[in-house]
């Protein structure tokens, strides 16, 4: 049998969680894919957002060539419809097959 105080918890339990929901965003990061330049970026990026993620963080090589234009950069990821929420930091050495990073010396 339920009773009044655990129907109460309960109720208000699932306002919290109907609350919490309300502001959490979903985000992705990019390293499940091989991506060889830019352009390969903005493709990940517009799956991304077909699959229903609001943004996305991926490493640093992949948006190191735009360093020298970052606003035509920052207009197309921003045209993804995606949020940038960070970038990763590379590793001294990747292997070339995988993309994954070798041991730290």
């Amino acid at each position: 049998m339920l009773s009044r105080r655990n129907f109460a918890l309960g109720l208000a339990a699932a306002s919290l969680l109907g609350a919490a929901r309300s502001r959490l965003h979903l985000g992705a990061q990019t390293n499940a894919y091989k991506i060889a330049d830019f352009d390969g970026l903005l493709n990940v990026l517009g799956k991304l957002q077909k699959y229903g993620f609001e943004g996305f963080e991926t490493g640093y090589r992949n948006v190191e060539s735009q360093f020298d234009r970052p606003v035509p950069a920052r207009d197309a990821i921003n045209a993804t419809g995606l949020r940038f929420f960070g970038v990763h930091i590379w590793m001294p050495t990747y292997d070339p097959e995988t993309q994954i990073a070798g041991p730290l010396r």
